[in-house]
């Protein structure tokens, strides 16, 4: 298990979630929702003492729905997350690749600011992302 200081969930989408979890402090620092680019600039300014967890898109099998704009959607977001992975990859970011937990996201903000703590503002998205950290610390 990697004991860096600081465990980074992202949840890759047009909107992408960023969520930056401090093992020390035992508290979320950053439960946010922002476009690709500027995330991946957030990710790669942050202090090396970090381990990034990114939803990998490309390793999930189920779909819903074979709509085709499902379809093109979930093409995206695989483009996206390979992108994630060749960024974290050149900028030397530990990272780790992980399989959509089917079930384990997708909480009400109520639900949310219950088991975290957190009281700004998140969405759907921000939340995923600090579930996929709090699944890691």
């Amino acid at each position: 298990m990697n004991k860096a200081r600081y465990v980074i969930g992202i949840d890759p989408g047009k909107k992408t979630g960023v969520a930056v979890y401090d093992r020390v402090e035992r508290c979320f620092i950053e439960v946010a929702t922002m476009p690709t680019y500027k995330a991946l600039f957030f990710v790669q300014a942050l202090d090396r003492d970090c381990i990034v967890y990114v939803e990998d898109a490309r390793k999930r099998k189920w779909y819903g729905g074979r709509s085709s704009a499902k379809q093109q959607g979930a093409g995206a977001i695989k483009v996206q997350c390979s992108i994630w992975e060749e960024m974290l990859t050149m900028e030397k970011i530990k990272h780790q690749m992980i399989h959509p937990i089917k079930g384990a996201t997708k909480w009400g903000s109520e639900m949310f600011v219950r088991a975290t703590g957190w009281q700004g503002r998140t969405s759907g998205h921000s939340r995923d992302a600090a579930l996929i950290a709090l699944s890691k610390v």
